[in-house]
């Protein structure tokens, strides 16, 4: 496992020498990263041969059969095999490709921070980047719609429908921001936080035990049924509703939405600029919510609860920012940076096996 810590030395570096992080640096830590991702992806991605899988079985089909899910994934797979690209440059592309567009999406969202570009890199950089290329791609378009959010709620929902269209799992989005529609105010600020802290509790009774398999049975989409299947011959682990990551998530968001909008965020930053802070702590109430709600199917609990916890690190930041410029405990975002690592890569190692904690052979 050392050898993916070469990942985390670009971001490493650019964090120590400075809190921002202009384009050109941001451009030439994508680079060396991206080359340290191609070295790495072949021999460690749990994924990796399924895509190579895909590619082969899409190439094989007619461009119309192609196209009926995830259509734009499906036809840019479909169209690099007909003009005679292979399966492995087509996915080292993606992966270099779905990590420009989240750096640059971070990059937006936090300013320029250097420091939320390593938290990021330290944590969920490993699930999607790396190992889950077209979701990662996906998120970081998403999270660039987030960045619109500010601008034009038509531009957010423009960008999660076109993420959506790479992989489903983006329409998430559009759950969050019927959920944040419902925070412009402090009530309801107030009663999703509520909420959310009840759901989270109540994942310690029996009450989801069959919430879960309801709730995916009613999605028409013939990949809820490969779930329903997974979950039914415990192929996957049971999600512990109150692990670290989904803790931190909680407090994170309770912390932004709640003493940062009393305290400074009101009377120092603009409506558009506290839309966007809200929408991502919104997102993270939804990711620890859904992992206890989905928890009796643990493949769609993880899957959907990842796709929020995505914007953890981000998270993170905003709630320990002075105004969203300055931010305040640094030592504690490096000391989160070296556990995040730990959890990762050595204790609950997401780029091993997720079900068993071995290396797929």
């Amino acid at each position: 496992m050392s050898l993916y810590l070469f990942l985390i030395f670009p971001a490493l570096i650019v964090a120590l020498w400075g809190h921002r992080l202009s384009r050109a640096r941001l451009a030439i830590l994508w680079a060396v990263t991206s080359l340290l991702m191609v070295w790495l992806i072949p021999i460690g991605s749990r994924d990796y041969p399924t895509y190579l899988r895909d590619f082969a079985d899409f190439n094989e089909l007619a461009f119309n059969e192609v196209v009926r899910q995830d259509p734009l994934y499906a036809s840019a797979v479909w169209l690099f095999g007909h003009l005679g690209g292979s399966a492995e440059a087509f996915y080292l592309l993606l992966g270099s490709a779905g990590l420009w567009v989240k750096l640059t999406a971070l990059h937006r969202l936090s300013g320029g921070s250097s420091m939320v570009v390593l938290l990021y890199i330290c944590s969920y950089f490993f699930l999607h980047d790396f190992t889950q290329l077209r979701a990662g791609l996906a998120i970081g378009i998403w999270m660039h719609a987030l960045a619109d959010l500010r601008y034009s709620r038509g531009r957010y929902l423009l960008l999660t429908a076109i993420a959506s269209l790479i992989h489903l799992q983006a329409a998430l989005g559009f759950v969050l921001f019927g959920v944040f529609m419902l925070t412009r105010s402090r009530a309801g600020v107030w009663l999703l936080s509520i909420g959310a802290l009840v759901i989270v509790a109540a994942a310690a009774t029996p009450i989801y035990d069959q919430l879960g398999y309801a709730m995916l049975a009613a999605i028409p989409d013939p990949r809820t049924d490969v779930y329903l299947e997974l979950a039914a011959q415990d192929f996957w682990v049971q999600p512990n509703p109150y692990s670290f990551i989904s803790l931190l998530a909680l407090a994170t968001a309770l912390i932004g939405l709640h003493l940062g909008q009393s305290v400074s965020w009101q009377f120092t930053r603009s409506e558009p600029e506290l839309a966007v802070s809200r929408a991502v702590f919104v997102a993270l109430l939804l990711g620890a919510g859904s992992l206890s709600v989905l928890s009796s199917v643990s493949v769609a609990a993880f899957r959907v609860s990842e796709h929020f916890f995505a914007l953890l690190p981000l998270g993170v930041w905003l709630a320990a920012s002075r105004n969203g410029v300055e931010p305040r405990h640094r030592g504690l975002l490096w000391l989160l940076a070296v556990v995040f690592v730990y959890i990762f890569l050595f204790y609950s190692p997401y780029l091993l096996d997720p079900t068993i904690g071995a290396l797929n052979e």
